[in-house]
């Protein structure tokens, strides 16, 4: 269990946006084989780096409250924030998540506020549901989850990171075999709902803070015409039976949702094509995050390229 002091800072230099340059990005095409020709066993240096949970709060500190009653041994409230680091399937350095709720705001605009309790709760859930066999599970008891969710809900802030550190023990165990990098070719390429989840991460560690930049343009005109939901694509993906043999483009991808979805759950090569130069910005941006989480997962990318281009050239 770790505790950063608190601070009040919203500078911005804690970017969220990766080193890489957008128009890099652009022309970077993610290959379904990068990740299954990485040997368990070795130390991999980190071609894209997560965007840390931590620093998705610390940017917005003051949207944030702690969660957890801590004490010290003479019952004073220690003015820290407690954190924790979650290992991932993939061989990537921990995230750190603060344990944090954010701050409800009665205002229009904030009703998806960036919560890092829950994005762990569901990231642990995920690898135990999907990364673990029966047999694994028992490593940590049956019962964890269950234990997990209870402290967590009981705010119990020992119980969640003693379970927590028992959990990352387990999964660097699992890597250090080979068992996770089994496991999961099983299954060859993401469910919806995992996909879901590693879109989510995504989007909140790229766009979310900076949705507002979005908002000059006119929903419905020529240029915006809505937004398309998760469930609606993956209903399409199955009624086209879009494979890893299939070319799928995307003509106004905005900020790319669709495109890096179709990708993550087929494996195809993705194309997104926007006019406009704010929401190509974003889905290049989130292009690069795509990289670092799908690998953070030991998942394919499928092959995504992202271009910006004249609008004339459209009509």
């Amino acid at each position: 269990m770790t505790f950063t002091p608190k601070s009040t800072s919203t500078a911005e230099e804690s970017m969220l946006t990766p080193d890489q340059s957008d128009s890099e990005a652009s022309l970077f095409p993610l290959s379904i084989s990068s990740i299954e020709s990485v040997c368990e066993n070795k130390t991999v240096k980190n071609i894209r780096y997560l965007t840390q949970s931590e620093r998705v709060v610390l940017v917005e500190i003051l949207d944030y409250s702690p969660y957890f009653t801590l004490t010290d041994s003479h019952n004073n409230i220690k003015d820290c924030y407690l954190k924790v680091t979650l290992e991932y399937p993939g061989l990537v350095a921990p995230e750190t998540f603060l344990l944090l709720r954010p701050i409800k705001k009665k205002t229009r605009g904030h009703s998806e506020e960036y919560d890092p309790i829950t994005d762990l709760m569901r990231s642990i859930n995920l690898i135990w549901e999907i990364y673990f066999t029966p047999e694994q599970r028992k490593l940590l008891g049956d019962d964890f989850m269950y234990c997990l969710e209870r402290y967590e809900r009981s705010q119990h802030a020992k119980g969640v990171s003693n379970l927590i550190e028992k959990f990352n023990d387990v999964v660097r165990k699992l890597k250090k075999e080979g068992a996770l990098s089994r496991n999961v070719r099983r299954t060859r390429y993401p469910s919806y709902e995992l996909t879901c989840h590693i879109l989510f991460q995504i989007y909140s560690r790229t766009v979310a803070r900076r949705s507002h930049m979005l908002n000059v343009y006119q929903s419905f005109s020529d240029n915006v015409y809505g937004e398309i939901f998760p469930s609606l694509i993956d209903e399409f993906i199955k009624k086209t039976q879009i494979n890893s043999n299939s070319v799928f483009m995307d003509l106004g991808c905005g900020i790319g949702n669709v495109v890096l979805q179709v990708a993550a759950q087929t494996g195809c090569k993705a194309y997104g094509i926007e006019i406009m130069e704010t929401p190509c910005k974003f889905a290049k941006r989130q292009l690069k995050e795509y990289a670092a989480r799908m690998r953070a997962w030991r998942l394919p990318t499928g092959r995504i390229r992202f271009h910006q281009v004249q609008q004339q050239i459209m009509r």
